[in-house]
């Protein structure tokens, strides 16, 4: 198990299984993960129908059911006044000390790096269904859904009526 603390950047608009299964990978690899919810001042949008506050809720019931949530720091970034030049400053000031940045987005890695830090992609267990289209897609036709989330983020959506969100986005 390598040493480093990683921070894992992402907007996290639904926390799916596809999402649980990259964690749970990288908690094989590395002690402890600061997840960071990018957009986390975005809310009630058809891209970003959630606030940062219900996505880290998602996100910390999940790992929690899944028994790592010892092992899983969730940071809100708000990036209301953030531009190219001061996002990185922002992301670190925002986050506990980590050595590595993990994230699909191309701009994030590149801005890391041009910072000196080591950026990674996350690895793929995206299988199509497992995306934030598909589930909103499925909740709007009145398809099952639930299966593609974690038992805890399905509660937590029905017990605090956001699925109403997705079906109107």
């Amino acid at each position: 198990m390598e040493r480093k603390v990683p921070v894992y950047i992402g907007r996290f608009r639904l926390f799916h299984l596809g999402y649980l299964e990259v964690v749970r990978s990288l908690l094989e690899r590395y002690p402890k993960l600061i997840v960071a919810i990018g957009a986390a001042q975005s809310r009630n949008a058809p891209d970003n129908p959630f606030s940062g506050e219900e996505r880290a809720e998602m996100i910390r019931r999940a790992v929690q059911e899944a028994g790592f949530g010892d092992r899983v720091e969730i940071v809100q970034i708000d990036e209301t006044h953030a531009t190219f030049e001061n996002w990185t400053k922002l992301v670190r000031s925002a986050c506990p000390e980590f050595e590595l940045v993990l994230s699909n987005d191309p701009l994030v890695r590149e801005l890391f790096e041009e910072e000196g830090f080591p950026a990674s992609p996350v690895p793929s267990f995206s299988r199509p269904e497992y995306s934030f289209e598909e589930i909103r897609r499925r909740i709007k036709q009145g398809i099952s859904w639930e299966e593609l989330v974690p038992p805890a983020v399905a509660s937590f959506l029905k017990e605090r009526d956001l699925v109403r969100k997705l079906e109107l986005s």
